[in-house]
C-alpha cells in the first residue's frame, strides 16, 4: 500500500512540475493531497513553491491545500503568504486573506500591515474578504 501510494505521489509530482497542461496540473495537485496528504514536509514545500505558479488556478490551489493543515502561527506560511499579497488575481487574494487569517498570529503586525493594503484592492469582493479576515 505504502509503495503504490509513493508511485502514484511521483507520479503527480512529475505532472504537477512538468506537464504544460494547467488542468493535468490541477487534477495531480489534487490527487497528490487526497492520496498523501499536505502536512509531509516535501508535499508542503511543493505546495508553497505553488504559490508562485503562472496559472492563477494552481496559486488558488496550492493556497487552499495549505490553509487546510496550517496551524495558528506558522511563520513558514506566513511568510510565503505575505510575498503573495498582490497576486494578480482577485481570486488568490480573496483566499490569500482567509489563508492569512488561519495562519498567523493574532496581532502579528506585519500580516497586519498587508491586511490594511488590502483594504485598498481594486475587486470588492476581495476588499471584503480581507476586511473580514
Amino acid at each position: 500500500r505504502d509503495e503504490q501510494r509513493n508511485t502514484l505521489a511521483a507520479l503527480a509530482i512529475e505532472l504537477i512540475v512538468e506537464d504544460d497542461s494547467c488542468e493535468v496540473r490541477r487534477a495531480a495537485l489534487a490527487a497528490l493531497a487526497r492520496v498523501v496528504g499536505t502536512a509531509q514536509p516535501r508535499i508542503r514545500r511543493l505546495l508553497m513553491a505553488l504559490v508562485e505558479d503562472p496559472d492563477a488556478d494552481m496559486r488558488w490551489a496550492a493556497i487552499s491545500w495549505l490553509t487546510s493543515t496550517c496551524e495558528r502561527g506558522d511563520r513558514e506560511l506566513v511568510e510565503c503568504l505575505l510575498e503573495a499579497s498582490d497576486d494578480a488575481d482577485p481570486n488568490v487574494r480573496r483566499i490569500w486573506a482567509h489563508a492569512l487569517e488561519r495562519a498567523a498570529t493574532p496581532g502579528d503586525e506585519e500580516v497586519l500591515r498587508a491586511l490594511a493594503r488590502g483594504l485598498a484592492d481594486s475587486d470588492a469582493d476581495a476588499r471584503s474578504s480581507i476586511a473580514a479576515a
